[in-house]
């Protein structure tokens, strides 16, 4: 799907199953886009370890997309 290997800026919900964290992760890295990812866990060491191994420049942990920056903290680029 374009949505899954494209950046679309839209009102978009992709859904993807996967069996193991290793395979979603190499889904995940597999892009060449790379400003933030997100993702839900309740497990506080996967939490560490997938964090760990995105990617990504910024990373959202049980969040949704406006959280992980903030108006008082420089941002941009």
């Amino acid at each position: 799907m374009r949505c899954c290997n494209e950046e679309t800026f839209g009102p978009i919900a992709s859904i993807i199953k996967f069996s193991t964290e290793k395979e979603v992760l190499a889904m995940a890295n597999d892009t060449r886009f790379g400003l933030a990812g997100y993702f839900f866990s309740n497990d506080v060491a996967q939490c560490w370890r997938v964090a760990e191994q995105l990617e990504v420049g910024m990373v959202g942990i049980n969040e949704c997309l406006s959280i992980i920056s903030a108006p008082e903290a420089p941002f941009g680029g």
